[in-house]
């Protein structure tokens, strides 16, 4: 959580609202947003405690479960069926039920179908079980979660340090050099990672401890400042009581918004320990939640300690004049060279360690983007390291010595893209800050859909319990039991649910107020002036992406059907679910004579290496011509645990169409390279020309 957000939101903010009261109270609605959001994510964790955190729960809760298939293992019994699957729930398999009398019957295809409203089977439709929430937040996640912000910020500390000697330097720092500066550090990172996962979270444990030390330091300098009187630049003394209740600008309302954006990005970071929950050991899941809850608790009220003293140690005129100066934390100790220095220093390594914890979390979860093989290139990006280093490779805990090595590509990728990006915009400041702006803007959107669905997490942690109520943690033999720890969700009394309601409609407001506020102009930059990124960006750049998500899954897999396994049952014909389309109908893999379909199971099993490290109770199965041999599996578990037939296609001896489209959506099973094949391609013509003349 603690970056270099802390060393300068508290005087953008400021600058924004032009009172230090309702600068006060923007952090304070921060911190409360943060612990709302904290106990809905431990909630989350404890029912799906899997890697990937929001990926995990948009696509669990936007799942489906299939009525016919398993939907209460305690009051209904599944009957083989007799041959042939299931189509969308009919065939020859009868559902078995237990009537009020204690007899059973089968159920007819009429109640199954009349059991569900018209509207809901569409909208189940549509969804795939899961599979668009999937893939929208996959496309979001790549390309606006990355490490701009805290990479230019390390870049900007570094140049605010060389230049100590100047007085207010903020805005005449080389942008330039700046991302100059900011790509070399997220390079080195990024190759400590790719090289040395280890190295990478001990330089992360060491520099958690470091920036609390800095922040109790801010702390005692800002005490320190606070007991001197109170005077501006000028040395006119100011009323601390006074001063508190000042409306420095005429407008504050219009940058509300953009002002609330800066606080909650400053407190950005709270979610990564759920992005890798599953590296926790499967019988210590109390080590997420005392963490989580120290860390936020920690942070939150030293954030707001720092803030209070910032504003009562320090006047409008000290960060108004003309250069707009957030760099608050030399003010509060003579604002001197030597200041200047050191909290720049202090300032960059506390990004430096934000941004090699945002590394290795935000790399973990784009591998397991890259495992499901939804998007292109997906072999590419999801590949760990071949190291072997001190456990067996069966070991289930091997994994994390490995490094995300395709994780980090595209995360390093997406970064830089986003850090040359950032150039179009002037103002050092909202340079620096847009792709952070950006970044906690999509998380609103999608915090205010998981707060929403929050209230049916119940539920549907009922519906994927297995019937003898396995958990998906077991406890290790001889290790007393813990006790369940507080949940919000499994509250049974009328007034702790409606409680629940209301902080979770709030919640949800909140983040609708952010989303649709910022969008709405005049628009304010990080300094306070009007040199501003435009605000309808924001809801632009979301929905585009959301658009194009929906368009990418409609091409791609709406022809795909989902095949469900019967549980119990490993011998029976699965039941099949169409997709948007027939099977025969338009797809882009079509182009590619590329076919797949989506196999879930009904629960998630550890076992599995998906489940395990990635949480996906589904695979998806490409096959290509000459695919006509069933998939090899082992004890009922693919050959190919990463979701693809473990065959190779026949050799192509030309190079085609559907072999041109194969290759460029990241296809990885030619016996001939592409590159191969368009030299030969090259040598045909030219022979072919050769003989004409």
């Amino acid at each position: 959580m603690i970056g270099t957000g802390i060393y300068s939101a508290p005087a953008t903010v400021f600058l924004l609202t032009g009172n230090k009261s309702l600068t006060l109270g923007l952090f304070s609605i921060g911190f409360m947003y943060t612990l709302i959001s904290m106990v809905m994510y431990l909630d989350f964790a404890e029912a799906l405690p899997f890697t990937g955190g929001e990926l995990v729960y948009l696509d669990e809760i936007s799942a489906h479960m299939i009525d016919y298939l398993d939907d209460d293992p305690r009051q209904s019994t599944q009957q083989p069926p007799a041959q042939g699957p299931l189509i969308n729930g009919y065939g020859p398999q009868q559902r078995v039920v237990t009537g009020t009398n204690g007899h059973t019957h089968p159920e007819s295809p009429a109640r199954r179908a009349t059991r569900i409203p018209k509207w809901k089977q569409i909208m189940r439709k549509f969804l795939g079980d899961g599979l668009l929430s999937y893939i929208s937040f996959s496309m979001s996640f790549v390309g606006l979660f990355n490490s701009g912000t805290n990479s230019m910020q390390t870049g900007r500390m570094i140049l605010i340090c060389i230049a100590s000697t100047q007085s207010n330097v903020t805005p005449d720092v080389n942008l330039d050099v700046v991302r100059l500066i900011a790509v070399c550090t997220l390079t080195a990172l990024c190759l400590l990672q790719y090289f040395s996962p280890e190295s990478g979270r001990k330089l992360n444990q060491a520099l958690a401890v470091v920036k609390i030390i800095f922040l109790l330091a801010l702390i005692i300098v800002a005490i320190v400042a606070s007991a001197e009187p109170l005077k501006t630049p000028k040395g006119t003394v100011v009323d601390r009581a006074v001063d508190w209740n000042v409306w420095h600008k005429k407008n504050p309302r219009m940058s509300f918004a953009k002002a609330l954006l800066a606080v909650l990005f400053s407190f950005e970071g709270w979610e990564n320990a759920t992005f890798v929950a599953g590296e926790i050991p499967a019988n210590r899941p109390h080590v997420l939640r005392r963490g989580f809850i120290s860390a936020v608790f920690t942070v939150g009220f030293l954030y707001l300690l720092i803030v209070a003293l910032f504003l009562h140690s320090t006047t409008w005129e000290d960060i108004s004049g003309v250069s707009k100066n957030v760099n608050y934390a030399p003010m509060l100790s003579g604002n001197g060279v030597t200041a200047r220095r050191a909290w720049a220093v202090l300032a960059a390594i506390s990004s430096l360690g934000s941004l090699n914890s945002i590394i290795y979390t935000f790399s973990r979860v784009k591998q397991a983007i890259g495992q499901a093989e939804v998007l292109p290139w997906s072999i590419v990006w999801k590949k760990d390291d071949i190291l072997q280093r001190e456990r067996d490779s069966d070991h289930p805990g091997v994994f994390l010595q490995k490094a995300p090595q395709g994780g980090l590509i595209i995360h390093w990728t997406m970064s830089v893209v986003v850090i040359a990006g950032s150039s179009s915009i002037k103002s050092t400041l909202e340079s620096v800050g847009l792709p952070g702006y950006v970044q906690t803007y999509a998380h609103c959107f999608i915090l205010m859909i998981i707060g929403a669905a929050y209230l049916n997490l119940s539920s549907r942690e009922d519906a994927l319990a297995r019937p003898a109520r396995e958990p998906i943690r077991r406890d290790t033999p001889g290790r007393r039991a813990r006790k369940p720890p507080f949940r919000p969700s499994k509250m049974t009394s009328n007034v702790g649910q409606w409680v629940m309601v209301g902080f979770v409609g709030l919640y949800v407001a909140l983040n609708g107020a952010i989303l649709i506020i910022n969008a709405i102009p005049p628009y304010v930059g990080s300094d306070g002036t009007s040199n501003a990124f435009k605000g309808f960006g924001f809801p632009i750049i979301v929905l585009s992406i959301l658009a194009f998500s929906i368009t990418y899954y409609v091409l791609v897999f709406g022809a795909a059907r989902r095949v469900y396994p019967i549980p119990g049952h490993p011998e029976a014909p699965p039941i099949v679910e169409e997709g948007l389309f027939s099977p025969n109908g338009f797809s882009l893999l079509r182009l590619a004579n590329v076919k797949c379909e989506i196999r879930k199971d009904r629960y998630f099993n550890p076992e599995l290496d998906r489940v395990r490290r990635f949480g996906r109770r589904w695979r998806i199965v490409f096959s290509v011509p000459g695919d006509d041999l069933p998939e090899p599996t082992q004890n009922d578990v693919p050959g190919n645990a990463d979701g693809g037939v473990g065959r190779t296609a026949p050799t192509q001896d030309q190079l085609t169409w559907p072999i041109f489209w194969y290759w460029l959506f990241g296809g990885s099973r030619l016996r001939r390279t592409m590159p191969e094949k368009m030299g030969d391609w090259w040598r045909g013509r030219r022979t072919r020309w050769s003989r004409k003349h």
